[in-house]
């Protein structure tokens, strides 16, 4: 059982660290989707890799078999996590479920059992021998049938992430260089160390450091999570974007990063055109204290003016949350609508009000209790004159007043009209 450590041995430490680091970093975010994905990237790689340092350094060969069993633990957890990963990171997460992620286990689950199961039915390996020609050991052996199955599954799931990157790259808002670069590397640096095993290119491919390259792309994962900010960066909002819209629209990620603004935005304040990933607060600082006002999830509407080179023009912000398909907060979407003719409309209408009101004030109306002769009928005003009722009321209201006799008045001042008018049916 001696081990013999080799210096064809390091690139697999610095896949054990490069996971190390992983797990440090992202620990933070455990209780975020991608963290979570992360963390079981981080582990099942660097599970297969210490797995990979026992088998290779070790002499015996019973030894051997025991540690190359024990890395299909972590063989096949990577890939599911891989792709898992990538999807979160493209934004087509709508499929990662409970469900889904047990039904993709299946068959790992069955490869584990088969391979310490192996001296029953060699469906995995057989023709097993110790390999001491290299400078380090290695075994020797011919595949089975469930070994390849296996391995089609594994890069099954592989293609399936990279065909999650490369329709990322096309879809809208369009990536940065640095971000296009990171994605690609991480789709197709895991297959370089494939590539390099299965056709024996080199010293080096005694060893294989497909867990190494899986490590280096978990770790650009993670700093373009943790320091970069360059992955996490998702397309949540670009079908509320049209460059054609009059109004102006800013799209932010869930941690205040922007994700996306139209050309209105752009020119509302005074904006360059590649500020993706950069924190809300630095690009809108005309309303730095309007946006500490903002809450953070909830539905919210504003006003707020803003000078625009001699003008000064009125802004309704209207902001609304965004959640993906599980219903998890995602980002927001800002909408900045110029309302300035409005509240202009509005000022000019209060105006015409305000001086309606005045007027109407300035009416004299008639209220409260009269003085009225109780004989002559005769209203006595405020100075103590006693009018005529007709003169008081012209006098404090706006009603005008035309002359007529009523029946009674008729029938006792003009006794024969009064009959004549009754004959001919005039009076009610």
């Amino acid at each position: 059982m001696n081990f013999h450590f080799s210096i064809y041995f390091l690139p697999l430490l610095v896949a054990v660290v490069l996971c190390a680091v992983i797990i440090f970093y992202v620990w933070r975010f455990r209780s975020r989707p991608e963290g979570k994905a992360l963390l079981a990237l981080g582990i099942a790689v660097a599970w297969w890799t210490s797995g990979n340092i026992l088998e290779y350094g070790f002499q015996s060969l019973a030894v051997k078999q025991f540690w190359a069993s024990m890395e299909y633990l972590g063989i096949g957890a990577v890939p599911i996590a891989w792709v898992t990963v990538v999807a979160i990171y493209t934004d087509q997460q709508k499929w990662i479920t409970l469900r889904n992620l047990i039904l993709l286990s299946i068959l790992p689950a069955i490869t584990v059992i088969m391979i310490f199961t192996n001296n029953y039915h060699g469906l995995m390996r057989y023709n097993i021998t110790l390999d001491t020609n290299g400078p380090f050991s290695v075994i020797s052996k011919t595949y089975g049938i469930w070994f390849w199955i296996q391995v089609m599954y594994n890069h099954g799931l592989m293609i399936t992430g990279i065909i999650m990157v490369l329709r990322r790259l096309f879809r809208p808002p369009r990536l940065q260089h640095r971000q296009l670069l990171l994605l690609l590397a991480i789709a197709f640096i895991p297959w370089i160390g494939n590539i390099v095993f299965i056709f024996k290119l080199g010293s080096w491919s005694r060893i294989d450091i497909s867990s190494t390259l899986l490590s280096i792309s978990g770790i650009m994962m993670t700093f373009g999570l943790v320091r970069f900010h360059l992955l996490d960066v998702i397309p949540i909002g670009r079908d509320f974007v049209l460059e054609d819209m009059t109004d102006a629209i800013l799209i932010v990620d869930s941690l205040n990063r922007v994700v996306d603004y139209n050309g209105a935005c752009r020119q509302m304040f005074h904006l360059g055109k590649n500020l993706v990933t950069q924190p809300m607060e630095n690009i809108l600082t005309p309303i730095q204290d309007l946006l500490a006002g903002v809450p953070g999830t909830d539905a919210s509407r504003h006003e707020f003016s803003l000078k625009d080179d001699s003008d000064e023009k009125t802004y309704e912000l209207r902001v609304n949350s965004l959640y993906n398909q599980r219903k998890k907060f995602r980002g927001r979407i800002f909408h900045f609508q110029d309302i300035s003719e409005r509240k202009a409309a509005e000022r000019e209408r209060e105006k015409i009000i305000a001086e309606l009101q005045e007027a109407l004030e300035k009416v004299d109306t008639l209220s409260g209790f009269l003085p009225i002769c109780a004989n002559c009928k005769k209203i006595r005003d405020d100075q103590g004159y006693w009018n005529e009722v007709e003169s008081y009321i012209s006098q404090h209201s706006k009603a005008q007043f035309s002359h007529s006799l009523c029946a009674d008045c008729i029938r006792k001042l003009y006794p024969e009209e009064y009959e004549r008018l009754k004959k001919r049916g005039k009076l009610d």
